[in-house]
């Protein structure tokens, strides 16, 4: 799928700093969001996700314990 075929409604981004490694960002969307087995940390898979994942990224950013994820419109 290209990117101009998926709609992106926003990018986003985790600052590495702020993560906690708590995923809460992967059990909201999976699709999106990752974690790293040697830290746990999370990280993006899809900065531009498509916007059908628009209100899960906005949900996965205001779950974050570490306030770690931001959601560039």
């Amino acid at each position: 799928m290209t990117k101009a075929n998926k709609e992106a409604a926003v990018q986003v981004e985790i600052d590495q700093d702020r993560c906690i490694g708590s995923g809460q960002c992967v059990l909201i969307t999976e699709e999106v969001f990752d974690q790293r087995e040697e830290d746990d940390k999370g990280y993006v898979l899809d900065a531009e996700p498509a916007a059908a994942l628009e209100s899960a990224v906005h949900r996965a950013a205001l779950g974050c314990p570490g306030q770690a994820i931001t959601i560039l419109d």
